[in-house]
C-alpha cells in the first residue's frame, strides 16, 4: 500500500472515532450506526489493498459493502438535516441550504476513497497491484 493510502487511513480512523464519540453522546442509535458503517466500509476498502483481508472475507465483501454504503447514505442525509438545522429560525432558507450541502458534500468527500476501493473490491473484483 503507498504511503499516501496510509496516511488516509489513518486520518479516517482519527476522524471516524472522533465523529462517532460525539454522535454517540448525541444520539446513540445513529452514533453506533455511523460507526458500523464506517467499519464496513473501511474493511471493503482495506480488501482493495490487502489480499489477506480479501481471501479471508471474499463471501463477505459484497453485503458488507451494501450495508456499509446504505448506512452511508443514510448518515450523509442525517447531517445534511443536521446542517441545516445548526442555524436559528432567523436564519435565511439560502443559508441553511448552503450549510447542509457544505456539510454533506464533506462528508461524501472524506468517505469517498473508501467508497471508490469498496467498490473496485466488492462490486468489479478489481484489487490493487492486480
Amino acid at each position: 500500500m503507498p504511503i499516501w493510502a496510509s496516511i488516509y487511513f489513518l486520518g479516517y480512523v482519527a476522524l471516524a472515532l472522533t465523529s462517532a464519540i460525539n454522535d454517540i453522546k448525541e444520539a446513540l442509535v445513529f452514533g453506533i450506526l455511523e460507526l458500523i458503517s464506517d467499519i464496513c466500509l473501511f474493511i471493503v476498502a482495506l480488501s482493495y489493498w490487502y489480499e489477506f483481508i480479501r481471501v479471508s472475507l471474499l463471501a463477505l465483501l459484497l453485503p458488507l459493502y451494501i450495508l456499509g454504503s446504505v448506512l452511508f447514505i443514510f448518515h450523509a442525509g442525517r447531517s445534511f438535516r443536521c446542517q441545516i438545522n445548526i442555524f436559528t429560525v432567523n436564519a435565511s432558507s439560502r443559508k441553511k441550504l448552503i450549510a447542509g450541502i457544505l456539510g454533506a458534500t464533506t462528508i461524501v468527500l472524506i468517505h469517498a476513497p473508501l467508497l471508490f476501493w469498496g467498490f473496485k473490491a466488492s462490486v468489479q473484483n478489481v484489487y490493487a497491484g492486480a
